[in-house]
């Protein structure tokens, strides 16, 4: 309680205390944590369709793994399921994906408790086959430098070029990067006002474009 009227705050003897009483109520709950580790996970194509395989240990409390795929690497939806052996000594797994691969595509594990309400997710790995083509994918949008993730069918010289709306060219680039997946990072983006811009990645006779947004904050 504290003085309100000019009064009880001009008296130097007004006094201050807190008659508020603050109950905390703490819930004793059994909360088992996921603590299964995956010692590798890596993948391979056989006749364009993808052969997944890992390990791991100490599967303690942990029900099964998700199977997720992507074609670009941002969107993921499940492809399978696999139960856990829940061995915590260790166990191997393999999966094998039924869809045929016509180019590219990203896998990723979701690692499951018994309850459902703990998950865990892998490294994503990138799996291609002899069709596959030229792929870029940028962190959209961006602020003081460019992340880009590029896949190459085969080592060579990829060409960055950035232009702003008008079609001015506000940087360059050129990177001899090796055959797969690969990840750019073009410094001093700060210096370019915030707005709309267009990257375009060349590499052989092969161009892709993305439209790309700069930000300050």
């Amino acid at each position: 309680k504290v003085g309100t009227t000019y009064a009880n705050l001009s008296n130097p003897i007004c006094s201050v205390s807190n008659s508020q009483r603050i109950f905390v109520k703490v819930y004793n709950v059994n909360c088992v944590l996921l603590e299964a580790k995956l010692l590798n996970f890596s993948g391979s194509i056989l006749n364009d369709k993808a052969i997944l395989r890992w390990t791991s240990q100490n599967e303690t409390n942990l029900k099964a793994y998700h199977v997720e795929k992507s074609l670009d690497g941002i969107n993921f939806s499940r492809t399978g399921i696999v139960a856990a052996m829940n061995d915590i000594n260790g166990a191997s797994y393999t999966f094998n994906d039924p869809e045929t691969i016509s180019s590219l595509a990203y896998y990723r594990l979701k690692l499951t408790e018994m309850s459902g309400n703990e998950n865990k997710y892998s490294k994503i790995i990138v799996l291609y086959n002899k069709d596959a083509l030229l792929k870029v994918r940028v962190v959209n949008p961006f602020k003081d430098n460019l992340k880009i993730d590029i896949f190459l069918p085969e080592g060579g010289n990829a060409a960055f070029n950035l232009y702003d709306v008008f079609g001015n060219t506000v940087s360059r680039k050129n990177y001899q990067l090796s055959k797969g997946s690969s990840q750019v990072v073009i410094d001093d983006m700060e210096r370019l006002p915030a707005g709309m811009y267009i990257l375009r990645t060349q590499f052989n006779n092969t161009v892709v474009q993305n439209k790309l947004f700069k930000v300050d904050q």
